[in-house]
């Protein structure tokens, strides 16, 4: 999963007091924090720049995939002298995985599956792993703490209580392209900031698109340019990424979609050309134009009254490593456009999806489109009376929501 996990929290401080009290072992002290210690706020330390760490690594197996292991301990080196590594794997992955962890000098520590409401044997497994790392029983003179799974804010609240024993602490965090995954890594690093505790970043550089053609927005229309030569795009780095989602949330721009948001921005400001495939390009150039001179170009805020509407893509035999083969079906399929929400939208709308022409009237147009995003409209939360008189008006009520992805199945007519 790429998302943040929110609950299952390892140390919850809270609950975990009222039931143990205040705990006198100086392991149940690490697991288990009193309240009023985890209150306090520790501020980001740099030591690691200044000195060699000794670091202790853990990583959850049931996060990634071996692939992962390499960037990781790339990423561990980086900081410092690795004295342990350890994997907190199932039995089956143990034994997939076997020649890898060999290869890397990672223990295997087996834990159960995780089953029902149960805490993760992973995460469970973790704490106890670092509370031997910080209390020096099994490798001495650990000074810094890495680790990798997916509880992260679990993790964090274990951390916190590290950084009062005065070691360094680490999560890592693969660089992830997409607007969702950058929404839960602000809510980490705040979290992580406010509990001195250091966010680092590894990359799976086999995972960068390559493409070979662009996609770009204009005066609300979509063009196609095809390049002579694949063209590879990096992930995009995290420091652009919060420029632009800043600057967008300050002008009322940022909606749940960051395509949509920056056509918005491009088209109001009249910014010119915006690539929104690979969208990592047009972020950069958001970047580039918020940056130039921060002091003295003002952006319009957002007008609110902007749709940005998306033909429906689909994956026919798209690779793993190849470009998606569902943004060349985007080519057929006109591309995304932007509209202003106005009392035509409905017409205007399936007309540019196919579904209204000369021989159609907009309610049978209308109907069309139902029947064909039957399951889109339900998972909007929209429930569409295909045989109401005022189908047209529901319809509009549905384009020009600002809250829902505007990606529809599109209906293609061979003598259109």
């Amino acid at each position: 999963m790429c998302e943040c996990l929110q609950d299952g929290s390892l140390c919850d401080a809270n609950n975990m007091n009222e039931s143990v009290g205040h705990p006198s072992s100086p392991l149940l002290a690490l697991l288990f924090p009193s309240r009023e210690r985890l209150r306090s706020v520790q501020t980001c330390s740099t030591s690691h720049l200044a000195r060699r760490h000794h670091i202790a690594v853990f990583i959850d197996g049931e996060s990634f995939s071996p692939r992962a292991l390499t960037p990781l301990l790339e990423l561990a080196t980086g900081l410092g002298i690795v004295k342990q590594a350890q994997a907190y794997v199932t039995e089956s992955q143990a034994k997939k995985w076997a020649t890898q962890l060999h290869a890397h000098n990672i223990e295997s520590i087996v834990v159960p599956r995780m089953s029902g409401d149960q805490k993760d044997p992973a995460d469970v497994g973790i704490a106890l792993g670092v509370a031997e790392a910080v209390l020096g029983q099994r490798i001495p003179g650990i000074s810094a703490i890495l680790v990798a799974c997916n509880n992260r804010h679990g993790i964090i609240a274990l951390l916190r209580h590290v950084r009062k024993w005065g070691l360094d602490t680490f999560v890592a965090i693969r660089r992830s392209k997409g607007s969702k995954a950058y929404k839960g890594l602000r809510s980490l690093q705040l979290s992580a900031s406010e509990a001195g505790v250091q966010v680092v970043f590894y990359s799976l550089e086999s995972l960068d698109l390559c493409v070979s053609h662009i996609i770009t927005v204009e005066h609300g229309r979509s063009y196609f340019t095809f390049l002579e030569a694949s063209l590879a795009v990096p992930d995009q780095a995290n420091d652009v990424m919060e420029v632009v989602y800043e600057t967008l949330e300050r002008l009322g721009y940022r909606g749940r979609f960051l395509d949509a948001s920056l056509a918005a921005f491009f088209h109001i400001n009249q910014l010119g050309p915006l690539i929104v495939y690979p969208l990592s390009i047009g972020v950069k150039k958001a970047f580039d134009l918020i940056t130039a001179s921060p002091y003295t170009t003002k952006f319009l805020p957002y007008s609110g009254d902007l749709v940005y509407v998306a033909p429906e893509l689909f994956s026919f035999n798209s690779g793993r490593h190849n470009e998606p083969s569902r943004k060349t079906s985007m080519l057929k399929d006109r591309g995304p456009f932007l509209l202003r929400v106005h009392h035509g939208l409905v017409e205007e709308v399936l007309q540019k999806l196919g579904f209204l022409y000369l021989s159609r009237d907009a309610p049978e147009a209308a109907r069309a489109f139902c029947d064909m995003n039957k399951q889109n409209l339900l998972k909007r939360n929209f429930k569409i009376d295909r045989a109401s008189m005022d189908i047209l008006f529901q319809l509009q009520t549905v384009f020009s929501s600002q809250s829902v992805r505007q990606e529809w199945r599109r209906q293609d007519r061979i003598d259109q």
